[in-house]
């Protein structure tokens, strides 16, 4: 999970989400100041549209999912526009075999 954290407010915004890799979903949280429709498009690198809809966002923090088991492998640019602003983000869809490792310990108190 990514984090991103800005210092200027911004009436749509980013907030985290769950890698630049995926082989299947991706997963984004996303905060609005108001109540409102979010467009979003999935774009290949050369600026095709290959995917676009909407979402309703509520005020505040929004969890979205998006499946992206049917995209082709390779690079996209995700844009979300909303309360008159834009967010664009970039991932890379690849094989199941292609994910990275994750390691991690659990530690019990």
């Amino acid at each position: 999970t990514f984090i991103i954290e800005r210092t200027t407010e911004n009436n749509l915004i980013i907030t985290s989400m769950s890698s630049t890799v995926t082989d299947s979903k991706l997963s984004l949280t996303v905060k609005s100041v108001m109540e409102t429709n979010t467009t979003f498009e999935f774009r290949k690198m050369n600026g095709e549209v290959i995917s676009r809809g909407k979402k309703r966002l509520t005020k505040g923090l929004n969890a979205l999912s998006f499946d992206c088991s049917n995209l082709p492998n390779g690079r996209y640019e995700i844009i979300l526009k909303g309360n008159n602003e834009k967010e664009r983000i970039l991932i890379r869809k690849v094989k199941t075999s292609e994910m990275p490792k994750l390691e991690y310990e659990v530690f019990k108190k």
